[in-house]
């Protein structure tokens, strides 16, 4: 069976920055969205959000996630919010669904979690202060990949 992910605001943001060459970018982006439309990679409305708000910072992706089809692409998150509370309760560092600035962590693993999708993030492996969601999913069996990971499993540069 084909793996599902399910996209944190993290990853995204970190596309531009990985892969600043504009053709390799490109080959990035097309494998997401060939992978949406295959329905094998979603979000939550919360990173679209974060992405417009950190506009500065993610090179206009909320606008290339904008033209996704989104019965596709987003996920109902309301149904996961008892879930995610108790994963902050767990995990302190991470924020809560209801924190004003930063919602979609605890969404996520909830709903990767639920779905048995991978999580893609962008935090370290290595620093203990920066990878907070990866020890949340490994807590609770989620599977969490890297963006550089989720790129080379899914051949993205291959293309």
């Amino acid at each position: 069976m084909l793996r599902s992910y399910i996209l944190d605001t993290s990853s995204i943001m970190a596309i531009h920055h990985h892969y600043p060459e504009p053709s390799v970018k490109e080959k990035v982006w097309v494998g997401i969205f060939d992978l949406i439309e295959a329905d094998r990679l979603k979000t939550i409305d919360i990173v679209l959000t974060e992405l417009e708000d950190n506009a500065e910072y993610s090179d206009g992706a909320h606008l290339r996630l904008a033209k996704a089809d989104s019965n596709k692409l987003i996920v109902p998150w309301h149904p996961f919010v008892l879930r995610a509370g108790e994963i902050a309760d767990k995990f302190s560092k991470l924020q809560p669904a209801n924190h004003p600035k930063t919602k979609a962590d605890t969404l996520i693993i909830a709903i990767a979690e639920d779905r048995k999708s991978t999580v893609v993030c962008n935090e370290s492996r290595t620093s203990p202060r920066k990878r907070n969601m990866i020890l949340a999913c490994k807590y609770y069996n989620v599977h969490c990949d890297i963006l550089a990971d989720f790129v080379k499993r899914e051949k993205f540069l291959h293309i």
